[in-house]
């Protein structure tokens, strides 16, 4: 029994969908010309990451239950640099926050963003969704 077996509520898809589902994702979001000139080596690292944590998780070498922390960092870039393309305003004035993140117009402000972000990047995952 490996020692993450007691701790696995979530379960996680076999490698080979695994592999599958990172690729279509990754192809997807370089599939937007200018996600993938501006934001394509964080997407690919995120992706790998991503990739790399679910195959590790899945083989017991990593807790399952946490397996997305690992490439948070990653996620942050790509999210980060999507958000330049997407939402150059509300990156800029997300920008202006980070000196001062307590104030309501900048709690705004990432809601904000985050539902911006989250728009063309929730249609990517819908579509390939429904190719399945």
């Amino acid at each position: 029994m490996n020692q993450f077996e007691e701790q696995n509520s979530m379960s996680l898809p076999p490698p080979s969908k695994v592999v599958t589902m990172t690729s279509k994702l990754r192809s997807s979001f370089l599939a937007r010309p200018e996600w993938k000139r501006r934001c394509g080596r964080p997407i690919e690292r995120h992706f790998e990451c991503q990739k790399t944590a679910m195959l590790a998780a899945g083989a017991g070498m990593i807790n399952p239950n946490n397996f997305i922390d690992y490439c948070s960092p990653y996620e942050g870039e790509a999210m980060s640099c999507i958000g330049l393309v997407e939402c150059p305003e509300l990156s800029r004035k997300m920008e202006n926050c980070a000196s001062n993140p307590q104030t309501n117009d900048c709690r705004d402000t990432l809601n904000d963003w985050i539902r911006c972000v989250s728009k063309p990047i929730d249609k990517i995952t819908m579509d390939l969704n429904e190719e399945e």
